[in-house]
């Protein structure tokens, strides 16, 4: 169901009395056209989701398509970038954008938080936890597991058609491990197992087990509420880093694919091998048999990690840690100790040096703990670079640094700025970030792109959105771009290589390709539906 928020109507009113003028239409033999610039969201949020082993973007297919779900205490301050609100978004191309609505003002006191939940079939739903404390324009990369193809460091085990469920008991134990017993869960015979509307399971079951071994970075990168996020911990709510040593997710569905998400009755019994070359926060040396360690749950709707109980790690006869413990648990589990962070940061970038060519930047890399190199996140900055740029999670005061991935174009990094480490970003000012100049001369072109109503061709609309370019025999490598007012410059294009062009908004992909020439002008027509025209610009 789709949302009409009176902030889309205000902003239609203060479009039509600020931004409507006369302009000349350069695509239709110089008749003038009233214009209406669509530009009142001034946060934009953009989100990418790749396969976590292929790297390429998740797309949809056919009428299995990826869907988006928002939850948490800020959603209502969340629309899609045409500025519609739904109960369901479905990114198209593996590209979504959002933006946050005038009447929020994010800022450090005063942070938009809310989680977004993705799932696709034939992939492990993931859930992330995204904080906005500023204003500004802002990137998330979402990395997803393949059911059949997952990526290095994660193995799989399932079974199917096991055990048998009256009135939702189970009648016998049944046990599942994965190949070389990384991981091993037992459900006890006398196991209730209920679905999230609390009904019983019924028939047979079909199980899951995903053992994540953290000596892997795509292990880190596509688990369920990543390593910056809330932890529930005696009914107080806090944000912290993690330092897990143990990771898996439990999936159990029954004869009618109803998922299990809850059991009664009895505990779970989870054996789960540990990583001893990260670090265990408390004592600052990597895990060692003797070690507490805390158990918790990930819950997926609340966007929180939730403290169950501590445990203590122990060492087999060939010197593999591990734990042996109990859950009332389903879905994701992890074996880690945490820190709270002492202060909402906005996490602010500065960019210097004397790189001209590129005023809009995406920068992308990993950050990492100082201590053990550890993965915590992806992160990528956008924006404009006379502009401080912003990173959607919360570093806090932990020692922190990014390895930088190779920029081979108009800008690249310095590299005695490659890595950039932070050693506390609660205190202050934002981080610098050098850029000098990249290869060669290549091609800059500003693009303009005008969206049109056929129910009323006399106006013109100027839209704000993301856009992404990539060279036709590139794979995946697409390049984020900032839309202002119909307006794009993009940089770094070589003449005589075609690029596709494309825009994400309400759940619709479009993209051109054009070749580049010396004299090259990019003009680009967007044809908005009927719903939008009337819906958001007050065209019928």
């Amino acid at each position: 169901m789709t949302k009409i928020i009176a902030i889309s109507l205000l902003g239609i009113l203060l479009i039509a009395s600020n931004s409507c003028k006369k302009i000349t239409n350069p695509n239709n033999n110089g008749e003038v056209k009233d214009t209406l610039s669509y530009d009142f969201l001034t946060t934009r949020v953009f989100i990418e989701f790749v396969d976590a082993n292929t790297n390429q973007h998740i797309k949809s297919n056919g009428s299995d398509r990826l869907k988006v779900e928002l939850k948490g205490d800020s959603k209502d301050a969340i629309a899609d970038i045409i500025g519609l609100q739904k109960e369901i978004y479905y990114p198209e191309n593996g590209f979504i954008s959002f933006g946050i609505l005038p009447e929020y003002n994010p800022s450090i006191s005063s942070p938009i938080n809310f989680i977004l939940i993705a799932s696709i079939n034939n992939y492990l739903m993931i859930s992330r936890d995204i904080k906005i404390s500023e204003v500004g324009d802002y990137y998330v990369k979402i990395s997803m597991v393949n059911l059949d193809d997952p990526p290095e460091g994660i193995m799989v085990k399932k079974v199917e058609g096991v055990g048998n469920l009256y009135d939702g008991f189970l009648h016998d134990d049944v046990e599942i491990s994965t190949e070389n017993e990384e991981a091993k869960i037992t459900i006890h015979g006398g196991t209730r197992l209920l679905n999230s509307d609390t009904n019983n399971l019924n028939g047979k079951l079909n199980i899951s087990l995903f053992y994540y071994n953290l000596n892997f970075d795509p292990s880190f990168e596509s688990f369920s509420g990543g390593i910056i996020g809330n932890i529930e911990e005696h009914n107080s709510i806090e944000n912290a880093l993690f330092y897990p040593g143990g990771y898996v997710t439990i999936k159990v569905y029954d004869s009618d694919g109803k998922e299990g998400a809850f059991i009664e009755s009895k505990s779970i019994d989870l054996f789960v091998n540990i990583a001893s070359e990260l670090t265990n926060l408390k004592t600052g040396l990597s895990y060692q048999s003797g070690d507490i360690i805390n158990l918790i749950s990930y819950d997926d709707n609340a966007g929180t990690w939730i403290y169950e109980k501590s445990d203590t790690v122990k060492i087999d006869a060939n010197g593999i840690l591990y734990v042996n413990t109990t859950t009332a648990s389903l879905n994701n589990i992890s074996l880690s100790n945490y820190k709270i962070n002492s202060c909402d940061d906005a996490s602010g970038f500065n960019i210097t040096g004397n790189c001209q060519q590129d005023q809009t930047i995406q920068l992308s890399g990993i950050l990492r703990k100082s201590d053990d190199d550890s993965f915590i996140s992806d992160i990528t900055l956008v924006g404009n670079k006379s502009e401080e740029l912003y990173f959607s999670g919360n570093i806090g005061n932990n020692s922190v640094y990014i390895d930088w991935l190779p920029i081979t174009v108009g800008c690249k990094i310095n590299p005695s700025y490659n890595p950039t480490t932070i050693e506390n970003m609660c205190l202050g000012p934002g981080v610098d970030i050098n850029l000098m100049k990249g290869v060669g001369d290549l091609k800059s072109i500003e693009a303009t792109f005008l969206g049109r109503c056929s129910s009323d061709t006399n106006y013109i609309i100027l839209p704000s959105f993301g856009l992404w370019v990539k060279n036709i025999d590139a794979v995946t490598d697409w390049k984020w771009y900032s839309m202002e007012k119909g307006k794009a410059q993009i940089y770094d294009l070589t003449i005589g290589q075609t690029y596709i062009f494309g825009v994400y908004f309400d759940g619709v992909w479009k993209e051109w390709r054009a070749t580049i020439r010396e004299d090259s002008k990019l003009d680009f027509n967007i044809e908005f539906s009927d719903g939008i025209c009337n819906d958001v610009f007050g065209i019928f």
